[in-house]
């Protein structure tokens, strides 16, 4: 249920935006609410000024004569448009679906009402409803839902009526929702567009745009004729782009742990650095723009390092990137504010200090340059919820959406945007009025993104949950940054149950040393205080290149040179990552986890590896457990095929479920075309685990954990214990919500659901057995 509320919102603003004919949409959207919010009925009716009525549009769940309301639900309906507010409450005169009114023993009433008014511009326009058999009012989490919805529904409706179309049955036909994006005066922003959030939340700021990576490598170059402007952009850019870097040293290294702060000294010695300045200078002289000479510049030292033999030289040259596509960035924003001014002024400049951030892609360097404190929400054109930027936003608490078009050319520089990641939608510009009704979101996850920023209170372990009929639970977290660690102590969690290592890398641009590996990482390990951690050793792929690695061009990256394979390849790399991670161990219970490892070959040469870097810290004399355990991420079917020959040479396995149903139904995670082949509750899902399960209770000293995005699904919770998983690692905001489903459930009825679920043929068949074991249990997610 969670998860089709989650998505009913984009799937709804996917309707508006395909629609062609206004009446059939509005059927298709009341008929998809009903059946995604379980209720009987639904309804949208539309506001008729001329006779101070409700006009029903659209409707489901009645009979065939679909205009014999009761006046009771009339009246409701009108008083929530009035007031302007949602009204939820259990009908004390109930109305029948049935037509004959004579048959007293057939009817079926509907008992409770959810009306919510359609408003823009401070005026509403009609009222969408719910109503269901239940004498009990509908829950927060439906109203809040419905709500979220209100807001593009209304702004179709209104552009409809702009139109002139919604009454009139001479148009049935309105145009796409293009026209909702072009109308200046909707009532609620200058314009607006839709995407899929891959973290989600609700922010306001100012747009900050960030300049792709590849940007300086464009050789289009253009000249102006008013030089002295370009020299005063680039003095300003230069002051702008120094400032940041020093503010941004500090804040970086407070926020994450993972950070390395030299490379902010060396971006404050190249921006001073002469010759950078000559360069620059040479080009603006020469009458080319601001952002040409940048170009310029890039290429003539590209050209000259690349000839260099010292790598530590040719590595500058990312360096040198950084400043000059800082520097970029500051004369973009410096020339779009001028643009925007006004409004700031208008505005009091309230949200000056809160920024969403606007890329083509955004990769975790760029993201760890910008001012962390004040970046309340991103938006991009291209990635998905499992790319590396994303999994850093989530862990940041940064609402962030992937554009379903490019924006480039609708959003400047300093434009005031409404960031809503609950419903899959962006507004530029948006009006007081609109603000007004996001008044409460907004400080919600304004207060989350501010604590996320402050050490909270720690509390005692919690027990192990427990089903109904006492069989124990192991929660444990995921996590990719050291400061995601105190929200685990917040909810009594102790145990890492995986930690990606991933992220010390990313974010610099040079491969960090074994000494700095163990600085980030024995700070985890002590603050863990003894509690087990399992540290994936580092799964790097093709598809999200390291910047100082050279990659080549892979067709197929999911399946190309990432996870063991390229740590295998670079075994000198591995031995100073591997000595790392094993020295933590001394400092607590240190686990080892190998990424992508496909059979016993590739088991085998990772333990050999590891070997070799115990020899050679025996060889130092530094202290490591050699009791530590040994295991592999269980996420290639090869590998689960050939899982009872691994597990006699493992201590643990853990199952990376994102990657397993990716390569079970060859579906790249990343490519929004085949999203809707990733499925994660297919019957061929749950019989896979069902196997993996079945092989791990052949060796009771072995461990079986899961550590993918299924384990923090409390919806899937039942079907994951009916597997026979009694370990389960997710992200920390997931865990209450699964322990307290944990305590609501029993094993044999999780069981029988299991089984049930294996013997379906579709995933929406799972779904449905999901959904009447809740509604039957009366668990409300």
């Amino acid at each position: 249920m969670r998860e089709a509320r989650k998505n009913l919102v984009p799937e709804i603003c996917a309707l508006i935006a395909h629609a062609s004919d206004h009446k059939q949409v509005l059927q298709e959207i009341v008929r998809h609410v009903a059946e995604t919010l379980n209720a009987t009925v639904s309804l949208i009716s539309i506001y008729d000024a001329a006779t101070g009525q409700l006009e029903h549009q659209a409707s489901y769940g009645f009979g065939a004569k679909k205009d014999d309301y009761s006046k009771a639900l009339r009246s409701i309906l009108l008083l929530a448009c009035e007031r302007g507010k949602s009204i939820n409450t259990v009908l004390q005169l109930p109305f029948s679906l049935q037509e004959d009114e004579n048959d007293d023993s057939q009817r079926q009433w509907v008992n409770s009402l959810l009306a919510i008014p359609l408003i823009v511009g401070g005026k509403s326009l009609g009222c969408l409803a719910l109503g269901r058999r239940s004498k009990q009012v509908f829950p927060a989490s439906i109203v809040s839902s419905c709500e979220a919805l209100a807001v593009p529904l209304a702004t179709f409706i209104e552009n409809a009526k702009l139109n002139q179309k919604i009454y009139g049955s001479r148009q049935a036909v309105i145009e796409p929702v293009k026209s909702l994006l072009k109308e200046p005066d909707n009532g609620l922003a200058g314009n607006m567009f839709s995407g899929r959030a891959v973290v989600s939340g609700v922010a306001w700021g100012r747009a900050m745009l960030v300049a792709p990576a590849e940007s300086l490598s464009t050789f289009e170059v253009e000249k102006t004729r008013q030089p002295e402007r370009e020299f005063e952009l680039l003095e300003k850019a230069m002051r702008v782009a120094r400032n940041g870097i020093r503010k941004i040293a500090q804040e970086s290294i407070e926020i994450l742990a993972e950070s390395d702060a030299s490379i902010f000294d060396m971006h404050l010695l190249l921006l001073d650095d002469p010759l950078l300045r000559e360069r620059l200078e040479k080009y603006l002289n020469e009458n080319y723009t601001l952002n040409s000479a940048l170009n310029l510049t890039y290429k003539t030292f590209s050209d000259e390092y690349q000839n260099f033999s010292d790598e530590y030289l040719r590595e500058r040259l990312y360096d040198l990137k950084d400043v000059l596509l800082r520097i970029k960035n500051a004369a973009a924003n410096i020339s779009g504010r001028a643009a925007a001014k006004r409004d700031a002024e208008s505005n009091g400049n309230t949200e000056a200090k809160r920024l969403i951030l606007v890329a083509e892609e955004l990769l975790p360097t760029q993201l760890i340059a910008s001012p962390l404190k004040h970046v309340y929400g991103i938006i991009c054109e291209s990635g998905g919820p499992t790319s590396h930027a994303a999994i850093l936003a989530k862990a940041l608490h940064i609402p962030m959406l992937i554009a379903d078009k490019s924006v480039q050319g609708k959003i400047k520089s300093g434009d005031s945007l409404l960031l809503d990641c609950q419903s899959g939608l962006c507004y530029i510009k948006p009006t007081p009025e609109l603000l007004r009704q996001f008044r409460q979101p907004l400080a919600h996850f304004r207060s989350l993104k501010q604590c996320s920023q402050v050490q909270p209170e720690e509390r005692p372990p919690q027990d192990l949950p427990k089903t109904q009929d006492g069989i124990e639970v192991r929660l444990a977290g995921n996590i990719t940054l050291f400061s995601e660690l105190a929200n685990l102590h917040n909810i009594g969690v102790r145990e890492i149950g995986l930690y990606r290592t991933e992220f010390m890398f990313m974010i610099r641009n040079v491969m960090p040393s074994e000494d700095e590996q163990f600085r980030v990482l024995s700070r985890l390990v002590e603050a863990s205080k003894g509690n087990p951690v399992c540290i994936r050793a580092l799964d790097i792929g093709g598809d999200k290149p390291l910047p100082y690695i050279k990659w080549e061009k892979e067709d197929n990256p999911s399946l190309g040179w990432r996870g063991l394979r390229f740590l295998l390849s670079n075994p000198g790399f591995l031995h100073s990552h591997l000595r790392a991670i094993l020295r933590t161990s001394a400092l607590g219970k240190v686990s080892i986890m190998f990424p992508m490892v496909g059979d016993i070959y590739d088991l085998e040469q990772a333990r050999e590896a590891l070997d070799k870097a115990r020899d050679s810290l025996q060889k130092d004399g530094i202290p490591f457990d050699e009791k530590h355990r040994f295991g592999i991420m269980l996420e290639l079917p090869s590998a689960v095929v050939a899982l009872d020959r691994l597990l006699p040479l493992v201590d643990f396995v853990s199952i990376g479920t994102n990657d397993l149903i990716q390569y079970l139904f060859a579906v790249d995670r990343a490519n929004s075309r085949v999203t809707r082949w990733f499925r994660q509750c297919h019957p061929i899902v749950w019989r896979t685990l069902g196997h993996i399960c079945r092989d791990a209770e052949q060796f009771p000293d072995k461990e079986l954990s899961i550590c993918g995005e299924l384990a923090g699904q409390a919806r899937a919770l039942p079907l994951l214990l009916g597997a026979g998983l009694r370990r389960l690692s997710m992200n920390a905001n997931f865990i209450c919500e699964v322990r307290s489903c944990i305590e609501q459930v029993s094993l044999p009825e999780c069981r029988q659901l299991f089984e049930q679920a294996c013997e379906c043929r579709y995933e929406l068949e799972v779904q449905e057995l999901l959904s009447n074991f809740y509604r039957k249990k009366k668990i409300e997610l």
